[in-house]
């Protein structure tokens, strides 16, 4: 998903998105800045799962050593905004559902490798992290 900011989801979405996270269902939320936009998404996340709230990732999660090893987080935010934070939605069962990369466009970095219009490091970064979260989520 990305550009949360302005998402709104209602009725049969709901229930939609509910039963794809319940049944093992897993996304990447990308392509977002800001406080506004990640508390729009949030609420919308309670329309879902009314009982659950973002947890902030740090570095000892496993998600960050599925593949490839980060012992930071604090990579380049996209074209120099805010500081990147990551942010999940877990289930009963310690899971990660949802994905949140607040500050940051992963899919920005994907789509330009190849140009070379953003830094190579910060690019390989990018996709060290997409590879991440897919591992991750076809492990647990």
């Amino acid at each position: 998903m990305v550009e949360v900011g302005f998402m709104e989801i209602t009725g049969r979405e709901v229930d939609n998105l509910r039963n794809y996270l319940d049944r093992g269902g897993f996304i990447v939320v990308d392509d977002f800045r800001g406080g506004r936009a990640l508390s729009n998404f949030e609420l919308q996340l309670k329309k879902v799962f009314p009982d659950r709230s973002f947890v902030l990732f740090d570095v000892t999660h496993p998600i960050f050593d599925s593949y490839y090893r980060f012992d930071r987080l604090d990579l380049d935010p996209a074209y120099g905004r805010e500081q990147i934070a990551l942010y999940a939605l877990i289930d009963d069962d310690d899971r990660i559902q949802v994905s949140v990369n607040q500050n940051d466009d992963l899919g920005e970095y994907w789509e330009w490798t190849d140009r070379g219009d953003r830094p190579l490091k910060t690019s390989a970064e990018s996709h060290q992290k997409g590879i991440n979260s897919l591992i991750y989520a076809m492990t647990h």
